[in-house]
């Protein structure tokens, strides 16, 4: 089951999920991501939906939350969703939750007359990339990288 997570309801098992979620990043690229403690994370968080309207879907499986999509409606040149954050935890990948809360993202982007929804990924998370492309979504831009090693 797939509801929204208002601020006041984050709890415990959300911020593993979260923190599960940064440190996969972290890990694969120290380089980009900063070492950050869940208290600094939370304070991102509470900034992005307090000042930017960030909204949080999560998947429930029998009142276990199992992943989450974190998103805000953008308005530039055109009015877009972005998807923020999404995870689903490690042991319950495969099982169609992921594509479930992406599926809603999509939902609600066509219910606020987005003109698309729009996300980043990094070239390391290879399985999340075979979910975007399984559903669809196209990559529209790439982001180039040299290292400069001794």
């Amino acid at each position: 089951m797939i509801k929204e997570i208002k601020k006041e309801e984050l709890n415990k098992d959300f911020y593993d999920l979260y923190y599960e979620g940064f440190l996969y990043h972290y890990n694969k690229r120290p380089d980009l991501f900063k070492k950050r403690t869940l208290d600094e994370l939370k304070e991102w968080l509470f900034s992005e939906i307090d000042n930017e309207g960030l909204k949080i879907l999560g998947y429930y499986i029998e009142n276990e939350l199992v992943g989450f999509l974190a998103y805000k409606i953008v308005q530039k040149t055109t009015k877009y969703l972005w998807i923020d954050e999404f995870i689903v935890t490690e042991n319950e990948r495969g099982k169609g939750y992921g594509t479930a809360l992406m599926n809603e993202a999509r939902k609600i982007s066509k219910e606020e007359n987005t003109s698309r929804v729009e996300f980043n990924c990094y070239a390391f998370n290879e399985n999340a990339i075979r979910l975007y492309k399984k559903l669809g979504y196209v990559e529209q831009r790439y982001i180039f990288e040299m290292k400069n090693e001794d």
